[in-house]
């Protein structure tokens, strides 16, 4: 197990490289006026298909009351639309307008882009390294 001054030193560095890639990725989609809360909250909609705002929260890993607070700004720019779940009338459903899906069409074209630009260092070797890493971290934190 590694020594608590490590682990702090490991994620200081995840955050740092993180919050570079946000940044540029940001600057790519500024122009939809999208900022990263409103899309994580439409990718995880579109993810999971109709889901409700608890789902969210979980899939995107952000409290409950900034999902509130985001979707009722997606929902005032006609992105998503809350619906009563039918089989739970005090649960929403959120589902996204024709607009949403064009302005994620949108936002996943830069993206690429970005993860090509910060990528460009690593080898083939160490690209699949990385994402072997990425995808048992996010296994594990999410059982």
């Amino acid at each position: 197990m590694a020594e608590p001054l490590e682990q702090e030193l490991l994620t200081a560095r995840i955050n740092r490289v993180s919050a570079a890639i946000g940044i540029a990725a940001s600057a790519k989609v500024a122009p939809l006026g999208l900022d990263d809360r409103m899309i994580s909250v439409l990718l995880a909609a579109q993810a999971l298909g109709g889901p409700s705002q608890q789902q969210i929260a979980d899939h995107a890993r952000i409290d409950r009351t900034t999902v509130s607070k985001t979707i009722d700004r997606l929902e005032a720019r006609a992105l998503v639309i809350r619906r009563i779940d039918p089989g739970h009338r005090r649960r929403h459903r959120i589902e996204l307008t024709p607009k949403a899906t064009r302005a994620l069409a949108r936002v996943n074209q830069p993206f690429p882009e970005c993860d090509a630009e910060f990528l460009e260092i690593l080898s083939e070797t160490e690209r699949r390294h990385r994402e072997h890493a990425l995808r048992k971290l996010e296994t594990h934190r999410r059982a």
